[in-house]
């Protein structure tokens, strides 16, 4: 059967001229490339083909229907159906909004409440978060409402591929587009992404607790495993020749800073060991052993590790959770440091797409002119540079410094480059931004001057009619009970779990008939977890609601939530919130970002309470992971950009909002001033 595709010649990109038809662009790559998802087994994973382009070199391409039978696999919580029309590719959401694909123009076309399918789709709406669980007993206690509001329910988009490069193509009755596309059209509006490794394509989710989830992905042998909590303390193992007699393969890494040896052995019976040496080659005793068994698959290019650790040889039960190494053995997958021109080019392309499409900070000069922005700043010829370490280095310049909005960091260098994360660590040192440097040394500054206050590191503290509540962090790490069995305990016991610290402070402060002022102490925070936000903002009003824009249709909406302090099953009432009970300030530095800017200004938006201090470090979008044909992972400002209401108009409060009173940071840990202060207000 002859094969047609459309297709709109290079020459022809900026003209009106007619329609070339070509074939056979398209050719099988491979029919086994899985997408890893970090919640589901690898048997649950699904399966996608993959493809190249002739004139894209080793740039995956995807059928789109193919693409859209995994939705319900991954982030979504449903397939949208689609459909082949007047040689048109329509992807139609359950919310009836609609993604067109046209490959004679090369464009996408969304309608307007298209990319807000995610809405209708996903758990966790869009990086907002719809319902949070309890630990011990998966009981809800934030649920998103249906009391959404839509002030501007946005326009149709179109996304004019040629001005990037993209080809969408079709052929032999299929349509196909590069799998960097659909992941920015699709999950970008949920903000998640898909890192492409060569071969398999593993979720942001995977990559979030360590460098390389629980699916590993290397190249001549060579992987990286997370062996700390942070995701800095990766190490990069290689290959080596077996030194024992029973070895079949070896895996060593040394750390640098202390010389330390550490290995991974593999035996031939399908068991093995993980050892460490000192610098002197003596076995380091850590009062644990390691149980390991690996599986090679049948071409012999995979090697599957599962370990885990007990307190003594004999024993079966773990001591840790079992963790999955898969190691790519293919020296052809990815075993060069020099990109293919193809790749160079279309990565720089992914870029601005990007930049210009996703990025939702749109006061940026970045985001006002891309093109003319790379060229002044000299990053241009580094970024479609064919030398790996050169374009890592070049992207981690542009997106520290260039950006600089300080949401945006560095996840993962690209996969030709093999780094370990510690090359990413040194990147962030090395090309720290302006803004970036300026909320960091602000935060050492106030941390030390608490100190020296002799405050302790966040909790609970009473003045007089005062009660301050600090923390440093939105963390989602969680130990919440039912709200009165908080009563009996130590709020200073909670000082990295917020959500544990307002629940036992608050059981403290409204046993106290004095107090008449609560200053929530935000300004050693730079931020965290939106959830854990949604949930602290219960305290302060019986109807939380966040304003929302959604850059990538220019929708403008209210998205509430329903909140149960008191765990008696009852979302909102008068119980659940302290509203109009205190005189609630949110003291602010220039170190206060992201989410203590946001809570801040909500609370100010909705009358809740007053900011005092100084300016914040504002920081209004919601983050991103994005990803591009390199492999090269970061977080980023994202399309949804929390916005706050001044003369009636709608404004982003990225660069942060000016104190309802003033105060000068000498002053943020004296509390005695401060109940003064708010004495004469």
């Amino acid at each position: 059967m002859k094969k047609v595709l459309f297709v709109i010649p290079f020459l022809l990109l900026n003209s009106c001229g007619p329609i070339n038809f070509e074939e056979d662009l398209i050719s099988l790559y491979n029919d086994k490339s899985r997408i890893y998802i970090d919640k589901l087994e690898e048997k649950e994973s699904p399966l996608l083909k993959t493809y190249h382009h002739k004139n894209f070199g080793d740039v995956p391409f995807v059928a789109i229907d193919e693409f859209c039978e995994t939705f319900d696999k991954t982030d979504f919580k449903a397939k949208p159906t689609y459909k082949y029309e007047d040689d048109k590719f329509i992807v139609t959401g359950k919310n009836g909004g609609t993604f067109t694909f046209d490959a004679k123009k090369d464009t996408i076309t969304s309608s307007s409440d298209a990319d807000l399918m995610a809405l209708q789709f996903r758990s966790t709406n869009n990086g907002i978060p719809n319902d949070m669980y309890r630990k011990k007993d998966s009981v809800s206690f934030v649920k998103g409402s249906t009391k959404t509001k839509y002030i501007d329910s946005g326009h149709e988009r179109i996304y004019d591929c040629k001005k990037y490069n993209f080809d969408i193509v079709y052929e032999d009755q299929t349509y196909y587009a590069p799998f960097t596309l659909l992941s920015y059209v699709f999950y970008g509006a949920i903000n998640s992404t898909f890192m492409y490794n060569g071969k398999n394509f593993f979720d942001c989710d995977c990559l979030k607790s360590q460098p390389v989830g629980p699916y590993c992905y290397s190249s001549k042998g060579d992987f990286l495993l997370d062996q700390s909590e942070g995701k800095f303390g990766a190490q990069l193992f290689k290959m080596v020749k077996p030194k024992e007699t029973d070895e079949v393969y070896r895996f060593e890494n040394i750390i640098e800073s202390s010389k330390q040896l550490t290995v991974f052995s593999l035996l031939k019976d399908g068991t093995g060991t993980l050892k460490s040496y000192d610098s002197d080659g003596q076995l380091i005793d850590s009062g644990v052993y390691v149980k390991l068994t690996y599986t090679l698959n049948e071409d012999k290019t995979e090697l599957t590790i599962n370990y885990f650790s007990v307190l003594d040889m004999a024993d079966t039960e773990p001591i840790s959770d079992i963790t999955t190494l898969r190691i790519n053995l293919d020296e052809t997958n990815f075993a060069k440091k020099t990109r293919s021109k193809e790749v160079a080019d279309f990565t720089y392309q992914e870029l601005r797409f990007a930049m210009y499409e996703l990025y939702g900070n749109t006061r940026n000069d970045v985001v006002k002119d891309f093109d003319n922005f790379i060229k002044d700043k000299e990053y241009k010829n580094d970024l479609l540079s064919l030398d790996a370490t050169k374009y890592d280095e070049a992207m981690a310049k542009f997106l520290l410094q260039g950006v600089d909005d300080a949401h945006t960091t560095i996840e993962h260098p690209s996969i030709y480059d093999l780094p370990s994360m510690s090359n990413a660590n040194s990147y962030s040192v090395k090309y720290e931004g302006i803004r970036r440097k300026t909320i960091t040394d602000t935060l050492i500054a106030n941390k030390n001057h608490r100190k020296a206050s002799r405050l302790p590191d966040g909790g609970l503290d009473i003045q007089n009619k005062t009660a301050f509540i600090a923390f440093d962090e939105f963390s989602a790490n969680i130990d919440i009970k039912a709200f009165g069995e908080y009563e009996d305990t130590n709020p200073n016991d909670y000082v990295e779990k917020p959500m544990d610290l307002f629940a036992s402070s608050f059981n403290a402060i409204k046993k106290n008939p004095n107090i008449e002022n609560v200053v929530i102490d935000l300004t050693c925070n730079g931020g965290g977890n939106v959830s854990c936000l949604a949930y602290l903002t219960g305290y302060f009003t019986k109807d939380p609601s966040i304003l929302i824009n959604y850059r990538m249709n220019n929708s403008t909406f209210e998205f509430h939530y329903e909140i149960d302090l008191n765990q008696d099953g009852v979302y909102g009432g008068n119980e659940d919130s302290f509203e109009g009970k205190y005189n609630f300030y949110f003291m602010t530095s220039s170190a206060s970002f992201s989410c203590a800017n946001h809570l801040s200004t909500l609370c100010r938006n909705l009358n809740l309470g007053k900011v005092i201090g100084e300016k914040n470090g504002g920081g209004s979008c919601v983050v991103s992971f994005l990803a591009n044909s390199s492999g090269y992972l970061y977080h980023s400002s994202s399309s949804w950009t929390s916005l706050l209401i001044e003369n009636n108009k709608y404004l982003t409060n990225d660069y942060g909002i000016e104190p309802d009173i003033k105060m000068d940071s000498s002053h943020f840990y004296d509390h005695q001033y401060i109940d003064q202060l708010l004495s004469r207000q």
